[in-house]
C-alpha cells in the first residue's frame, strides 16, 4: 500500500506464463465513491492461438442492465441486429448493473471488446468454458485469434485502465425532463390535424398547401408544395407539416 495526496494506492505485481511481468495498481480517491484499476503487462511473443481477459466480478444479482454502444445503449433483453454475436459484445465506455439493492457502473477505456457471465469459446457455436456468473464482466483485452486485420503474434508492454463505482438502486439512471402532456416527443411525431382525411379516401377534402410550401426539413430558400386542391392525399412525410380544409361548398 502506498499512501499518496490524493488517498491510497495498491501494487501488485506477478510473473507467470506468457508475460514477462504483470503489474495491477489500485488507486482509492479520498472522497470519491469510485476505484481505479490499471494493468500493464509486458507480453511475451507467441504464435499459438491466445487471448487475454481480465474478470471483474460484481455481487450483483442479474446480468448488466445496460451498456453504451455508438449512438445508443443496449442491454439484457433489448434487441440487437439478427444474427449478431451473442457471446461478446463491442461497448463504448460503460457497463451498468442494477438489482433491488444495488447499481454498479464499470468503465474501460481501451479494451471495447467484452464478454458477461463467462469466456466463450471463440469458434460457433461458442460455448462457454466457465460456470455462469451473471455479475461478472470480462474484459477481452487482447488475441490473437482472428486471421484478418489482426497481428498473429502480440507482444510489448501495453497497459489497461478501468474503474468502477456504487450507489444505492436506481442512482444510476437517468430521467427523462418533464413534457407538458400532449407535446410530442421524437418517437411518436405529430399527428395530422384531426381534420384531415385518411390517404386514398377521396375528394372529400382538399389539401391546402398554405403550411405546406415550407416544411422543417425543406432547405432555406427552397419552395416545396403540395398542390392545392388535390384529391390525393401527401405522402407521410408531408402530412406532419400539411394541413387541410373541406372544399367550399357548390354555389
Amino acid at each position: 500500500m502506498q499512501p499518496h495526496p490524493a488517498g491510497e494506492r495498491l501494487v501488485v505485481e506477478l510473473h507467470g506464463k506468457g508475460v514477462d511481468w504483470l503489474r495491477t495498481t489500485i488507486d482509492l480517491y479520498a472522497g470519491v465513491p469510485r476505484v481505479d484499476v490499471r494493468y500493464q503487462l509486458g507480453k511475451q511473443p507467441t504464435a499459438a492461438k491466445e487471448a487475454v481477459f481480465f474478470a471483474f466480478p460484481f455481487a450483483v444479482d442479474g446480468p448488466p442492465a445496460a451498456w453504451e454502444l455508438t449512438g445508443g445503449v443496449g442491454g439484457t433483453g433489448v434487441p440487437s441486429v439478427p444474427g449478431s454475436a451473442e457471446h461478446m459484445r463491442p461497448i463504448r465506455h460503460w457497463v451498468a448493473f442494477e438489482d433491488p439493492e444495488l447499481t454498479v457502473a464499470w468503465a474501460t477505456l481501451e479494451a471495447p471488446l467484452v464478454q458477461f457471465g463467462s469466456i466463450h469459446m471463440p469458434y460457433a457455436p461458442f460455448p462457454p468454458t466457465l460456470d455462469e456468473e451473471d455479475g461478472t464482466v470480462y474484459s477481452w483485452a487482447l488475441n490473437n485469434i482472428w486471421d484478418t486485420n489482426f497481428p498473429s503474434q502480440q507482444q510489448g508492454e501495453t497497459t489497461f485502465r478501468y474503474a468502477f463505482a456504487s450507489g444505492a438502486a436506481g442512482s444510476g439512471r437517468r430521467s427523462a425532463p418533464a413534457r407538458p402532456p400532449g407535446s410530442p416527443t421524437r418517437s411518436s411525431p405529430p399527428s395530422p390535424p384531426a381534420t384531415c382525411p385518411p390517404r386514398n379516401r377521396g375528394p372529400s377534402c382538399a389539401w391546402t398547401t398554405r403550411t405546406c410550401s415550407s416544411p422543417p426539413w425543406a432547405a432555406p430558400g427552397t419552395a416545396r408544395g403540395w398542390p392545392s386542391g388535390s384529391s390525393r392525399s401527401p405522402p407521410d412525410r408531408w402530412r406532419r407539416a400539411c394541413t387541410c380544409r373541406a372544399p367550399p361548398a357548390p354555389r
